[in-house]
């Protein structure tokens, strides 16, 4: 008689930021989204998203897209795999900020929190960084950060509604305010002009 034991393989949802500002960048883009996929099951890809570099802006635009994946590898496992891809595709890291070939960052790591020297997540700029807010809310509009309690399309609102709301469209906001989660709302300059 043979008896089988069950191997339970935890699965780990993540989301990932990718940009190239180097070379064929929707090339870089394509071969590094393939590399992933020898790392786990991708499920999302967001549009690719043409924007000015971030930190250091003295340098190329950047193509960004946001993946959504699933891996059986643990976040720092993962982020090591990561920094292979990146190695193994060239990109040499001397400073901060400046131009590269690929850059993966993990954004999302289930709902962790992790507070490493070599690994931060949720990724720390998320929500100041529109090329990765925008293609996040294509993908997992309603995702909640889980330092922060917001989710992708919150973030896009609060955002641009200082900029909208000087446009004329405080009617259009309130409604939209008005949806979201009271302790959110308050947060907003102009929550005073809510009801």
């Amino acid at each position: 008689m043979f008896t089988f034991a069950s191997i339970v393989v935890k699965l780990n949802q993540v989301y990932l930021s990718l940009g190239s500002n180097v070379g064929n960048r929707s090339e870089q883009l394509a071969k590094a989204t393939d590399f992933l996929k020898e790392k786990g099951e991708v499920k999302r890809i967001s549009s690719v998203y043409e924007t000015e570099a971030w930190g250091n802006t003295n340098q190329p635009s950047f193509l960004n897209l946001v993946l959504q994946m699933m891996t059986n590898f643990e976040a720092i496992n993962f982020m090591k795999e990561l920094l292979l891809i990146e190695e193994k595709m060239g990109r040499i890291r001397q400073n901060k900020w400046e131009s590269r070939n690929i850059d993966i960052d993990i954004l999302y790591f289930n709902n962790e929190i992790i507070d490493e020297n070599e690994l931060k997540i949720p990724h720390p700029y998320i929500h100041e960084r529109k090329f990765v807010l925008e293609p996040l809310v294509e993908i997992a509009p309603d995702f909640v950060h889980p330092l922060l309690k917001l989710s992708s399309i919150e973030y896009v609102v609060f955002d641009e509604a200082d900029r909208l709301f000087e446009m004329g469209f405080k009617e259009q906001l309130n409604e939209i305010l008005y949806k979201l989660p009271t302790e959110n709302r308050q947060t907003l300059l102009f929550s005073a002009t809510l009801p």
